[in-house]
C-alpha cells in the first residue's frame, strides 16, 4: 500500500514537471523536429491537450503495475480495454462531429484520448481504493516517502535506461542497414513488424513472470521461483524455435503478403530466413530481464540490454555487413542475441537454484566450539556448546563459515539459516509458521527483511540459547518433512517436540510442502 501510494504521488509530481517543461518548449522542440507553419500549429493544437492530460495516462500505468504485482492481471486488462473502446467511440465523434457535437479535427482526437484516459484512471482508482486497499493517505504514510522513492528508483532508473537503449539500438542498426539500399531498409522495417507479432507470446510471458517471481521470492518460495523461470525459459526456447522454423519454411509466401517489389521481396525473404534463428535467444533474454527486475536486480537487466543492443549487436552487425553484406548484418544480430542469452542464463544461476543462493561448498566446516567463540557471550559459551552438539548429529546437518564471516547452517544443499556477526540467528520460515512464532514472542521480524519471510532470534541468555537450538531443530524438521513426509518414522520422532495434535502435524506438513517441495502444487 505504501509503495503504491508513493509511486502514484511520484508519478504525478514527475509528470507535472515534464508536462510543464513540454508546454514551455513546444515551439523550440517541434521546430527542431522540422515542423513549420500549419504543421507546427496543428502539432501544438494536439500536444497542448496531450500535455495537460498525460497525468491521466501515467498514474493508471502505476496503478495497473501495483494490481499486477498483487496478483490481479485481469483488472489492468479491463482498464486498458475500456480506455481503448471509449477512445475508439469518441475519436470519430469529436474529429468529424455529429449532432450537437462540433467537428474539432485534430483537437477532437486529443480530447477523445484525454476523456478515455480520465475514465480509465477513475476506474482503476476505484478498484485500488474500494477493492484492494492499495492506496492509503495519512501522516504515517508520508513519513517514509523518501525511503519508498529510493526503492522505486532502484528498479525504475535501470528500467528507464533499458527502455531508452532499445530505440537507440534500432536507430543505429537502421543506419547500418541503410548502407545496403532502400530495398534492404524496407525489408528490415517489415521484418521488425513480423518479429513483434511472432514474439508477442514470450514477451507477454516475461511481463507476467515479474509479479509471479516477485511474490514468491518475497515469501521465500525459492522452489516456485526456480520452477517458474525454468518453465518459462523452456517455453521461450520452444516457441522461438517453432516460430523460426515456420518463418524459414514460409518466407516466400509471407513476403508476398507485404510487398510486390521483387527487390524488397528478396531482401525480406533473406531477413525471414536469418533473423528468426535468434527468436529463442531473444525470448530467453526477455525472461532473464523480467526475472532480475522482479528480485530487485534491475542493474543486471540493464546490463543485458546494453550488451544485446550496443556492446554486441552494433559491432557484430557492422562487421557482418563488411564480410557478407546484408546477410552478414542479420547474422551478426543473431550472434548478439545468442551471446546475450548465454550471459542471461549464466547470471540466472542463483535464481535457478531452488535450494538458495549459497551452497555449503562456498564455506569451510566449523565446530560448535568455533560458533560459540565467535558469536556467543563468554558466560554462555559452555552451555551453548552442550546444547548445540547433539543437534549437529541430526541427519545431513552441517555448519560452514561463509565468505562474509557468518556461519551458515545447512542440510544437504539448503541453507536453513546463519549466525551473523551481531550474535543472532537469522533464518527464513514459511509465513504462517513465522508469524505464529512472532505472536508467541519466540522470534522477531528481521529488521532489514521484515516483510518477506525472514526472522531473527538473539542469543542473550541461557533461555535464548535453548530457544536457538530449538529453532535449528525445527528448521531441520521442516526440511525433512518436505523430503520424507510426515509418516516417516524418523520424521515422526522429530515431530514430537513441535506438535501437540494431528492438526499441528497437518499444518506443519502443509507449510513445509508449500515452502520447500518441488513435487506438489503449492498453496496460493
Amino acid at each position: 500500500s505504501r509503495l503504491t501510494t508513493h509511486a502514484c504521488i511520484l508519478a504525478i509530481l514527475s509528470v507535472l514537471f515534464v508536462a510543464a517543461l513540454g508546454l514551455l518548449t513546444q515551439d523550440f522542440i517541434f521546430r527542431a523536429l522540422g515542423a513549420e507553419g500549419e504543421v507546427l500549429a496543428l502539432t501544438k493544437e494536439y500536444m497542448t491537450i496531450w500535455y495537460f492530460g498525460v497525468v491521466f495516462l501515467m498514474v493508471p500505468l502505476i496503478a495497473n503495475g501495483a494490481l499486477r504485482a498483487s496478483g490481479d492481471a485481469k483488472t489492468p486488462m479491463r482498464v486498458m480495454m475500456l480506455a481503448a473502446i471509449v477512445n475508439a467511440f469518441l475519436d470519430p465523434l469529436f474529429i468529424y462531429g455529429w449532432g450537437a457535437v462540433p467537428a474539432m479535427g485534430l483537437q477532437g482526437a486529443a480530447y477523445a484520448t484525454l476523456i478515455a484516459r480520465i475514465i480509465g484512471m477513475c476506474f482503476v482508482f476505484w478498484v485500488l481504493l474500494k477493492k484492494t486497499n492499495l492506496l492509503k493517505f495519512g501522516a504515517k504514510t508520508f513519513e517514509r516517502f523518501v525511503e519508498s522513492v529510493k526503492s522505486i528508483f532502484s528498479v525504475g532508473i535501470p528500467a528507464a535506461i533499458t527502455n531508452a537503449l532499445g530505440p537507440l539500438a534500432v536507430a543505429l542498426v537502421t543506419g547500418i542497414v541503410a548502407q545496403f539500399g532502400e530495398e534492404g531498409l524496407a525489408a528490415y522495417g517489415i521484418g521488425a513488424k513480423v518479429d513483434a507479432l511472432v514474439l508477442m507470446a514470450p514477451m507477454a510471458l516475461g511481463s507476467a513472470l515479474s509479479p509471479f517471481i516477485g511474490q514468491n521470492w518475497g515469501a521465500h518460495l525459492l522452489v516456485r521461483v526456480s520452477d517458474g523461470i525454468r518453465r518459462s525459459i523452456r517455453f521461450g526456447l520452444y516457441w522461438g524455435l517453432g516460430g523460426a522454423l515456420a518463418l524459414m519454411l514460409t518466407a516466400p509466401w509471407v513476403a508476398d503478403v507485404f510487398t510486390d517489389d521483387p527487390n524488397v521481396k528478396t531482401q525480406l525473404i533473406l531477413y525471414l530466413q536469418v533473423i528468426p534463428i535468434g527468436y529463442a535467444f531473444l525470448s530467453v533474454s526477455s525472461i532473464a530481464s523480467s526475472s532480475f527486475n522482479a528480485v530487485d536486480r534491475a542493474k543486471k537487466a540493464t546490463w543485458l540490454s546494453i550488451m544485446r543492443s550496443l556492446v554486441l549487436a552494433i559491432p557484430m552487425a557492422y562487421l557482418g555487413g563488411q564480410v557478407d553484406g546484408l546477410r552478414g548484418v542479420f547474422g551478426g544480430l543473431v550472434l548478439a542475441y545468442l551471446s546475450t542469452a548465454f550471459f542471461g542464463i549464466k547470471w540466472l544461476k542463483t535464481l535457478l537454484n531452488p535450494d538458495g543462493e549459497i551452497s555449503p561448498e562456498d564455506g569451510v566446516p566449523v565446530t560448535a566450539n568455533e560458533v560459540s567463540e565467535q558469536f556467543i557471550r563468554p558466560e554462555l559459551r559452555e552451555t551453548f556448546v552442550e546444547l548445540l552438539q547433539p543437534v549437529l548429529e541430526l541427519e545431513g546437518l552441517k555448519l560452514r563459515r561463509l565468505k562474509d564471516g557468518n556461519i551458515g547452517i545447512f542440510v544437504a544443499q539448503r541453507e536453513l539459516g546463519h549466525f551473523d556477526q551481531g550474535g543472532r540467528l537469522d533464518f527464513p520460515l514459511p509465513i504462517e509458521v513465522g508469524e505464529n512464532l512472532v505472536r508467541l514472542n519466540t522470534v522477531d521480524h528481521h529488521p532489514e527483511h521484515n516483510d518477506n519471510g525472514w526472522y531473527i532470534h538473539r542469543i542473550c541468555s541461557i533461555q535464548g540459547a535453548q530457544r536457538t537450538v530449538w529453532l535449528i531443530r525445527m528448521l531441520h524438521l521442516l526440511y525433512q518433512l518436505s523430503r520424507r513426509g510426515a509418516h516417516d518414522p524418523i520424521t515422526q520422532a522429530e515431530m514430537d517436540d513441535f506438535t501437540v495434535s494431528e492438526q499441528c502435524v497437518t499444518a506443519l506438513t502443509k507449510a513445509s510442502n508449500r515452502w520447500l517441495r518441488n513435487d506438489v502444487t503449492p498453496a496460493t
